[in-house]
This record gives C-alpha cells, structure tokens and sequence, in this order.
C-alpha cells in the first residue's frame, strides 16, 4: 500500500493507494473509523480556500483579470485589464443550507450594480455560517451588496483563503506522530 501527502484545498490529508484486491477492506476498516464524506465535504474546503469550479464560477464569460488572475494571462505583464465585474469571497446569513449550492440556469450576468451573484456556498465550519464566492460589478472599494434572489442576506466580503488571509501557511498542521494538531487551525487572528 502508497500513501503520500496530498493538499488540493490547503487541508491536511493523505491519499491511500491499496491493491485493488484490498481496496473494499480498506475502505471498510477507514469507515468504521470516519463517517465517509462526499463532494460536499470536498466543496467546502474548495470555497474556503477560494477555489473556482468550472461548473460554478466558470459558467459565465469572464476574463482572467475578473478571476483575479490577470498576472498569469498571455501577454499581460501587468495583470491588468478591463473588468465589469470581480470574484470575491463573502459571508452571509441564509434560511438555507447550500450544500453543493450553484447559480441558477437564468442568472444575470454581469449582476446589476451593488448586486452579488453567488456562484457557490456552503455552512463553513471555520467561519461558523455561510461561506460562498460570487460576482459583482467592478468598483473602487467595497459596496454594500444584496442578493437578488433574496436567498442570502447580511452580505459581507471577506479575505480569501478565509481560513488564512493573510496567507502564511498550509490548513493545519501535523505533529511528530502524524496526527493533525488540531490547536494551529485557529492560532492565528482572523
């Protein structure tokens, strides 16, 4: 049997690779120790890490200076560009739990002014309520911003990853016996 660190969202965790012949022993050994989890899980580390899915906040035509990823686009030394809107991080209120949540099929993109068009939440345990990602217009400094489909209110942006703004290390730690170090995730101020 392989194991070997992995990190897609930032989070502590291992990637098990058995024979075939052993995978259903394994995985039952594994889920007699851990309740499984399913993309959902996967999905909310994504959001707190600020990760886009394709499905999600690629759905619409934005450019790569939208996405805030302008310093990697061809031919663009300065990362700059023309932006109707930006993709941010934000916290809510929400009657809902937006569990693998998506922007309906007849979203209007770009969002009217001072409008948000959330593109993915879910109940974040590091933030305590709801996390998501979203659109909104393009403007110097941060507006107050409404959901126009009325399902998340109290908007309020927030730094990404949110987990660690000010982005000084991985999710987590590890102690000497490779266990997580529980204590490190929230050692640090918000």
């Amino acid at each position: 049997m392989s194991c070997r660190a992995s990190g897609y969202t930032g989070e502590r965790g291992f990637e098990i690779i058995p024979p075939r012949a052993a995978r259903d022993l394994v995985w039952t050994a594994l889920a007699q120790q851990a309740r499984p989890a399913g993309f959902a899980a996967a999905d909310i580390l994504r959001i707190e890490a600020g990760f886009l899915l394709f499905a999600n906040e690629l759905r619409f035509p934005v450019s790569a200076a939208e996405l805030g990823l302008g310093r990697f686009a061809a031919g663009s030394s300065s990362g700059s560009g023309e932006r109707r809107v930006r993709l941010l991080c934000f916290e809510a209120s929400c009657d809902m739990e937006p569990a693998l949540w998506r922007p309906p099929g007849d979203a209007c993109f770009p969002p009217p002014p001072r409008s948000l068009l959330v593109t993915s939440a879910c109940r974040s345990v590091v933030t305590n309520g709801v996390l998501g990602l979203g659109y909104a217009r393009a403007a110097p400094g941060r507006a107050h911003l409404v959901d126009p489909a009325g399902q998340f209110r109290e908007i309020r942006e927030v730094s990404l990853p949110c987990h660690d703004p000010r982005k000084r290390r991985p999710r987590g730690g590890w102690r000497d016996d490779l266990l997580p170090d529980i204590g490190e995730l929230h050692s640090f101020d918000r």
